[in-house]
This record gives C-alpha cells, structure tokens and sequence, in this order.
C-alpha cells in the first residue's frame, strides 16, 4: 500500500511503500501496525516509483 504524508493539499508530500501486513483495517479506520519512527525511516518513492493501476 502507498501511503503520503506531509505536504499541503498533495504539495510536497511524500509517498512510501508500506507492507501489507503492517496496515490494519477496521469498519471505521485504516491504521499502520508500526511506529511512527519506523515509517519515517521507509524510503520515500521518487516520482513514477509505483503504477497508477494494478497489473496481474
């Protein structure tokens, strides 16, 4: 899963890759198993890094 953070209004965010195994769902929200630290030290995706689309 991508995840963005920072930035304004999608200005100067960042984009990280997350394993799916570290995202938790429930009815009500989607939280991330691992600390914010750790998120943090995930490399941020450089532009073009992942597709707009799934592929199989």
């Amino acid at each position: 899963m991508v995840v963005a953070s920072g930035g304004i209004a999608g200005a100067r965010e960042e984009l990280r890759a997350v394993p799916h195994e570290e995202v938790r769902f429930t009815c009500e929200r989607l939280s991330l198993t691992i600390s914010a630290a750790a998120f943090g030290a995930l490399t941020p995706l450089a532009d073009g890094d992942w597709p707009a689309e799934v592929r199989s």
